[in-house]
């Protein structure tokens, strides 16, 4: 079974407590060990909780990776290739993850519908697609996890465990870069949300930028007070941004589901026109005030 560090630990380990010469350190030590560790529980059957961890911490250390490069003891060649690595093994547990989160939504929505609306056994047409996919993705994890891939990815984040590969003058440059390197995430993340603001269709993109500004305030927020802040209202934002990703994919599938199993005898198909509905509703929304950092 998968035990400890969860990540939840972790980002109470790296909030508060830490000086600015071992920040970066902590952050990065932090989000290997989440990593290794999830390699365990990576096998046959790993919970939702585990392939969300893992995805997570990946993210986090490349945004470190990239926001402090200057900081990180690596030439360009050998940074871009651990990043790529990390996004690739973040790709192999997509499909895990997507299947996870729509088993969890869709049984929400059914939940909350009147029992005179749910008819037909739209239940379990739903499971037995979403478990399905899951068991498909499970097994292209599986064919990986001998690849020379995925073993070195695995070294790599074992090592950072102990001893991640930051420059000897790190903590001191960090208090002199902080505020540029806050300011140049916040930039970047107003720019995707300003063009967000006018197609809901780029809010995927404005949502990545708003998690790098908000796991570099993460790294920054012992050294700078407005980092803790800017963290905490990254979060938010990233938060609703993540509720409308949710609804889009919600409407891809449920559009899927719809076509396959609506003209089936015995199946019904006005379900699955109320739930897209109500996900493409919430797919077009953009609330006022909500894309501004």
């Amino acid at each position: 079974m998968f035990g400890p560090p969860r990540l939840c630990d972790v980002v109470t380990m790296t909030a508060g407590g830490t000086d600015s010469a071992e920040g970066l350190a902590v952050f990065m030590r932090a989000q290997a060990a989440v990593i290794d560790a999830g390699f365990l529980g990576l096998g046959d059957d790993p919970s939702p909780e585990v392939v969300h961890d893992v995805r997570v911490a990946t993210r986090r250390l490349r945004t470190a990776l990239r926001s402090f490069s200057s900081l990180v003891d690596l030439d360009a060649e050998s940074r871009t290739e651990v990043e790529e690595d990390l996004r690739w093994l973040a790709r192999q547990l997509s499909g895990i993850r997507d299947a996870d989160i729509l088993t969890q939504n869709l049984g929400q929505r059914l939940a909350a519908l009147p029992d005179e609306l749910v008819m037909g056994p739209v239940r379990e047409e739903i499971t037995t697609t979403l478990s399905d996919a899951r068991r498909a993705a499970l097994a292209e994890l599986a064919a990986e996890q001998d690849s020379p891939r995925y073993r070195q990815i695995r070294e790599t984040v074992s090592g950072w465990r102990r001893t991640p590969p930051l420059t000897d003058d790190a903590g001191q440059q960090i208090e002199v870069q902080g505020r540029e390197i806050l300011a140049r995430r916040r930039s970047q993340a107003r720019q995707r949300l300003a063009t967000a603001s006018v197609d809901p269709l780029q809010t995927h993109e404005a949502r990545k930028a708003v998690k790098r500004l908000r796991y570099t305030a993460d790294v920054l927020a012992p050294v700078l007070p407005e980092a803790r802040k800017l963290a905490k209202r990254a979060k938010r934002l990233q938060r609703r941004l993540g509720s409308h990703q949710d609804a889009v994919v919600e409407v891809e599938f449920l559009r899927a589901q719809a076509r396959t199993f609506g003209p089936r005898e015995g199946s019904n198909g006005f379900v699955y026109g109320v739930l897209l509905a109500d996900a493409e509703r919430r797919a077009s929304e953009v609330e006022e005030g909500v894309l501004r950092l």
